[in-house]
C-alpha cells in the first residue's frame, strides 16, 4: 500500500499548508495527526512522533482535551513500537486522563486495552487482566461490540501467555462469534490466528490446521476488500 500512503501524505501536507496559512488551528491539529499516522504506517516512528507532538501543542492551546487524548494515545503507540513500553504506558495513561475529563468512554476503554497489552508482555498478568476487564465492561455499557472484541483479545492473550490455552480458546471463540456478527474482519483474522497457535501448543494439530486455514481465508478476504476499495477510489479520482 506504499503508493496509497504517498498519495495520502501528499494531500494531507497540502491540507496542512492551507490550514497554516489560514491559521485554522483545529484543521492544523487534525492534519498533524493524519500526517503522523501516515508516517507511523510507514514505520517512520521519529517523524510520526514529531507530528503527533505538534498536534499536542495545538490541542493544548485550544484546551481540546479529547484531541489531547487522541494525540497522546498515538505517541504512546509510537513509543511502544520504538521498544519503549514503560514510556508508552505513561502516554496511554495521559490519554486516559484527558478522555476521562471529558467523559469520552470509548477513548478510556482503548487506553485500558493498550495498557493491558503491555502489562501482558511484561508478565504483569494481574494488572493486565484488570485493565482488559475494565475495557470490556466500558464497551459493554456503550454497546460498542467492535471495541469489545479488542478487550476480549487482550484477555485471550493473557491466558495464552500463562499457557492456559483452553481458557484462551474460550475467549477467542467469543471474539470469533462477535466479529462474525458485526463483520469485524480484522479481529476475526487475529482470533483465528491466535486460536491456531493455542491448539498447536496443546498438541491438537488438526484443529490448529483448521484454524490456520480460517485465518488465511479471512486474511485473503481483507486484502481483496482493501485492494477493491483502493481500485474503486482510483476509478473515481
Amino acid at each position: 500500500h506504499e503508493g496509497n500512503y504517498e498519495k495520502a501524505l501528499k494531500y494531507y501536507l497540502i491540507s496542512l499548508e492551507i490550514d497554516e496559512v489560514l491559521n485554522e488551528q483545529k484543521g492544523m491539529a487534525s492534519s498533524y495527526n493524519n500526517v503522523g499516522l501516515i508516517y507511523w504506517a510507514q514505520s517512520n516512528f521519529d517523524k510520526a512522533q514529531d507530528y503527533f507532538q505538534k498536534a499536542v501543542t495545538i490541542y493544548a492551546q485550544m484546551d481540546d482535551k479529547k484531541g489531547l487524548g487522541g494525540a497522546y494515545s498515538n505517541i504512546g503507540g509510537v513509543a511502544y513500537y520504538k521498544g519503549k513500553p514503560d514510556v508508552a504506558i505513561l502516554y496511554f495513561q495521559k490519554s486516559y486522563d484527558f478522555y476521562k475529563e471529558v467523559n469520552y468512554k470509548t477513548g478510556c476503554a482503548t487506553a485500558f486495552t493498550n495498557i493491558s497489552e503491555i502489562f501482558t508482555e511484561q508478565k504483569k498478568y494481574a494488572e493486565a487482566m484488570k485493565y482488559a476487564l475494565e475495557s470490556i465492561e466500558i464497551n459493554e455499557q456503550l454497546g460498542n461490540k467492535s471495541d469489545k472484541t479488542y478487550g476480549l483479545l487482550a484477555v485471550a492473550k493473557i491466558f495464552t501467555y500463562q499457557k492456559q490455552y483452553q481458557k484462551a480458546i474460550e475467549k477467542l471463540n467469543e471474539v470469533i462469534e462477535l466479529s462474525k456478527e458485526i463483520n469485524a474482519q480484522k479481529q476475526l483474522s487475529q482470533a483465528h490466528l491466535m486460536t491456531a497457535q493455542a491448539y498447536y501448543d496443546l498438541g491438537n494439530y488438526q484443529k490448529a490446521y483448521k484454524s490456520y486455514e480460517q485465518y488465511s481465508y479471512t486474511k485473503d478476504s481483507i486484502f481483496t476488500k482493501e485492494r477493491s476499495s483502493f481500485l474503486d477510489t482510483r476509478a473515481t479520482c
